[in-house]
């Protein structure tokens, strides 16, 4: 699942995918021999009865991403992201449930780029996808890497029942692929122990990024709830779970690799096409970074406390 991960890195318009990430070794050559993974857990998927993309999307999807995925400081949304979090993380004191050091549980964990932010003598990484194919780039990836995780989990995020608690819980790119979010993020909480720290990210299609989408293809947006999108949803959360908001930030200023389309370049998207590609090369400059606002910003991201 995702992650920015994100759905939109590989899967976006020929013009602006290229950008996302650095590749090498494709998931394709990956075999899975589940014995063998040590500190694997296994649970049988549900239906997609609540994802609004569906196993077979994601299996495809992870089937083309190609390794090692780094987070890449030239490419303005990995700047970005990886920025705020850096700095908010910093600014927050968090618990050391695992052998000293703070466990982090990522929810739609593959390929596992985002959990390279935390460095091993510091934290211990584990991670959660539905996804076979998703789970081959996760453990292949921290491989490649010198990551070693703490627990991989493969199965439908509804159905593993938490087997244990973390000092933090993450989720980029994933919430927002859901019809019911609520229930999503009540699910978060039951990974987190109490005082720990829950981070959701999401990306920003209600403004400016949502506008070219409709241009480009809008059967994506179908995909994505877009309901969630706005600050005063991450607001109310704090009102309606038993979570301190600690940060809300947009993010990511206008990112052209955010807007994506599988159809090929024509009369009705042609312009659209070309101003992002053009924009693409401004936003190699990171002057650029620090304009942002619900209608032009790419991504929301969100720290909170369970205070319970």
């Amino acid at each position: 699942m995702i992650t920015l991960p994100l759905v939109w890195g590989i899967i976006g318009s020929r013009h602006h995918a290229k950008y996302f990430y650095e590749f090498c070794v494709s998931t394709s050559d990956l075999t899975l021999n589940r014995p063998e993974i040590e500190n694997y857990i296994f649970v049988t998927s549900l239906k997609d009865n609540h994802d609004l993309a569906g196993n077979r999307f994601w299996d495809a999807y992870w089937e083309k991403l190609r390794l090692p995925c780094v987070i890449n400081e030239d490419f303005s949304f990995d700047r970005c992201l990886s920025r705020v979090l850096r700095k908010r993380l910093g600014q927050i004191t968090l618990g050391q449930s695992h052998d000293g050091k703070s466990s982090v549980f990522e929810i739609g964990a593959a390929p596992g780029k985002w959990l390279t932010l935390f460095p091993p003598e510091l934290y211990s990484v584990s991670g959660l996808d539905y996804s076979e194919r998703g789970l081959q780039a996760l453990r292949r990836n921290l491989e490649l890497l010198g990551i070693k995780p703490w627990r991989l989990y493969e199965g439908d995020f509804f159905k593993v029942e938490p087997s244990m608690s973390f000092d933090v819980v993450l989720s980029l790119g994933f919430v927002e692929h859901f019809d019911d979010p609520m229930l999503v993020i009540r699910r978060h909480l039951d990974w987190l122990l109490p005082n720990g720290v829950l981070i959701i990210g999401v990306p920003n299609f209600t403004g400016l990024h949502g506008l070219f989408q409709r241009m480009l293809d809008p059967t994506v947006l179908a995909k994505h709830n877009t309901s969630i999108m706005t600050k005063s949803f991450f607001d109310e959360l704090e009102r309606s779970l038993n979570i301190q908001q600690l940060s809300c930030d947009y993010l990511g200023s206008f990112e052209p690799a955010l807007p994506m389309t599988y159809n090929r370049t024509s009369m009705s998207n042609i312009f659209p096409k070309a101003f992002l590609r053009a924009a693409s090369f401004a936003r190699k400059w990171p002057h650029w970074d620090h304009f942002n606002s619900p209608f032009f910003s790419s991504y929301i991201l969100t720290f909170y406390r369970k205070t319970c």
